[in-house]
């Protein structure tokens, strides 16, 4: 009889007890073996280039380190991997964020309040090279085509980056100092982004961001 092979995981996030819950899910299902974890984005450029794996499983926001997270994270992911499958997991449900992690080729997307049956599942399923969308977010990508504030407009990856970056509490000055770039730049993407949603000021802003979390 043959013996199937267990996918070779990597597991990304900045919390161990999310990282040793990540591990025993995979664990009990038993098709899956971690071979390696990071905590911050640094760690994950350098495991991917010395640790053979079949599937990353990250999350979105590791504010850990120099490097930076998110989506600029995953899209220097893709241009350096271009073929490694890569499960988002994470708490982020606004519809933005998961087009851009779509179109950077991420093949699950796994609510961390999903079930415990459907992160081993993303990663079956990615490791096929199919795509997964736990029941909580599908629900709400079913409705991009049909509710119209849930489409939201067409926001850049800097923008949506800048705007996750202060729902998670960090000013422009910070955001430009993490970034690299000048504080005009990044309060120009401000506010444009600003400008594309509508909103008119910093108080309309807030509530925005308080009521639609950006943080990974």
């Amino acid at each position: 009889m043959a013996v199937t092979k267990a996918i070779r995981v990597i597991i990304a996030d900045d919390h161990p007890v999310v990282r040793a819950g990540i591990r025993a899910m995979l664990h009990r299902e038993g098709v899956a073996e971690v071979v390696a974890e990071a905590s911050s984005p640094a760690e994950v450029t350098a495991l991917l280039q010395s640790v053979l794996c079949d599937v990353l499983v990250t999350d979105l926001s590791m504010p850990v380190g120099p490097d930076p997270d998110g989506l600029t994270m995953l899209s220097c992911i893709r241009q350096g991997h271009r073929a490694l499958p890569v499960v988002l997991f994470s708490v982020t449900t606004h519809p933005n964020i998961l087009q851009v992690a779509l179109a950077c080729s991420v093949l699950g997307l796994v609510d961390k309040a999903a079930d415990f049956d459907e992160l081993p599942m993303a990663v079956s399923m990615a490791h096929l090279g199919k795509r997964y969308t736990s029941r909580n977010l599908r629900l709400g990508l079913l409705g991009l085509g049909v509710h119209s504030s849930l489409v939201g407009p067409s926001l850049s990856v800097r923008e949506l980056e800048v705007l996750r970056l202060m729902a998670d509490g960090r000013t422009v000055s910070e955001i430009a100092r993490w970034q690299g770039r000048s504080v005009a730049t990044i309060s120009q993407q401000k506010l444009t982004a600003m400008r594309k949603l509508g909103l008119s000021g910093d108080v309309e802003l807030h509530r925005y961001l308080t009521g639609q979390r950006f943080v990974g």
